[in-house]
């Protein structure tokens, strides 16, 4: 599918793009990147385009899936400008599917109206911003885990949406990904005993056991990690972000981590297996997983 986008006075063209096609039968791989923690500075922008403009070389992708803190301070168009004008010079043509970071509420009295992220990531998909994509291979559900930053009607309804598609993804036969920028496990000393993810491990992590998700992303912690639980795999993107963190706060579920990295992933995702690989930002594979749905 082509998409251009044009001035309206003169008639010319700002922006062109072609968007890969999603395969129609289930049989058929569609492919995710997913990478968290970008934030905003010279540093962090030089070596997110480094990584995306070589994206091929992990395999191509439907789209680009991101685990939330796209920039460091949310209120700031200047740096939603940046962060797009990074990527847009780099990645291949593959709409980006983000969660909310904690940093995109940041600084927010700097701008009027709603906030950025509602404009570049969300619209005002419902009052938790939070949403549903539905393909033949799979389901990728956007959780919002900024529970602070909700009312209590909208943290209700997100809880109550939640079951209710993870208990329609089970019916149908349909392996549901659920993106969310706080992690439910982590060894993050310093993440690992938040409110946000003290709330997911009682609440979400039942949930997810209950219908049988196989995967869950995540960013928030800065530190690349694997851990399974019950059958359900849990993957932590390394932030790409000026600090990344160690392994220190231990974490009975890991099966895998990377400290100090910052980290890509690629997904080929089928209703039967997703296959993943991790990589550094230098383009080493530092992880290999498979997550069989057959077995589960």
């Amino acid at each position: 599918m082509q998409v251009e986008v044009k001035d309206q006075r003169s008639g010319k063209q700002i922006f062109s793009q072609v968007i890969p096609e999603i395969p129609c039968e289930d049989s058929s791989p569609i492919y995710l990147g997913f990478l968290s923690d970008t934030h905003n500075s010279y540093s962090n922008q030089e070596k997110l385009r480094s990584v995306l403009s070589k994206s091929w070389e992990y395999g191509k992708i439907h789209f680009l899936l991101h685990g939330g803190d796209v920039v460091h301070k949310g209120g700031k168009i200047e740096e939603w400008e940046e962060f797009f004008q990074a990527t847009s010079q780099a990645v291949s043509p593959s709409p980006l599917i983000s969660a909310i970071g904690n940093h995109e509420y940041q600084s927010l009295n700097l701008v009027q109206g709603p906030p950025p992220f509602e404009k570049y990531l969300t619209g005002k998909s419902s009052p938790w911003y939070g949403h549903l994509l539905t393909f033949p291979q799979c389901k990728i559900l956007i959780f919002n885990s900024n529970f602070n930053r909700l009312t209590t009607t909208a943290r209700a309804e997100q809880w109550i949406f939640l079951e209710r598609e993870l208990q329609r993804a089970d019916a149908e036969g349909i392996p549901l990904i659920l993106l969310s920028h706080h992690a439910a496990f982590t060894s993050n000393i310093f993440k690992k005993r938040r409110p946000e993810t003290q709330e997911l491990q009682v609440t979400l992590v039942r949930l997810l056991e209950k219908y049988k998700v196989p995967l869950m992303l995540s960013g928030d912690v800065h530190l690349y990690e694997r851990s399974e639980k019950n059958g359900i795999s849990y993957i932590t993107a390394g932030a790409f972000a000026w600090y990344r963190m160690p392994s220190l706060g231990g974490n009975p579920y890991q099966k895998f981590s990377k400290s100090l990295t910052a980290t890509y992933t690629w997904l080929k995702v089928t209703k039967r297996q997703i296959v993943i690989k991790t990589f550094s930002s230098d383009r080493t594979l530092i992880d290999e997983h498979l997550i069989d749905m057959t077995k589960q």
